[in-house]
C-alpha cells in the first residue's frame, strides 16, 4: 500500500495540521516541532496557512517511506 493513500485515508485531507502529524505519526510534541521549525531543523517541509502550520501529504509520505528504508539498512547491516 501507498504510504500517501495511507495517510489520505486516515486524515481526509492534503494538508495535515502539523501539531497532529507531531504527536501521531513522529512521536513528537508540537512544541519539539516549533522549536525545530525555529532552528531549521525539522526535517520535513511545513506551510503556513493563516495562522496554522500544516504538513502537506506527499512530504508526511516521504518522511515515513525515508524513515522506513534507514530502519530497514540498520537492522539489515
Amino acid at each position: 500500500m501507498r504510504t500517501d493513500f495511507a495517510l489520505l485515508a486516515i486524515y481526509q485531507q492534503t494538508l495535515i495540521p502539523l501539531e497532529v502529524f507531531c504527536t501521531k505519526e513522529m512521536g513528537i510534541s508540537f512544541v519539539t516541532a516549533k522549536n525545530q521549525l525555529s532552528a531549521n531543523i525539522f526535517p520535513i517541509p511545513v506551510i503556513r496557512e493563516n495562522r496554522k502550520l500544516l504538513v502537506h501529504i506527499d512530504d508526511a509520505a516521504h518522511w515515513i517511506d525515508t524513515q522506513r528504508k534507514k530502519a530497514i539498512n540498520n537492522t539489515a547491516a
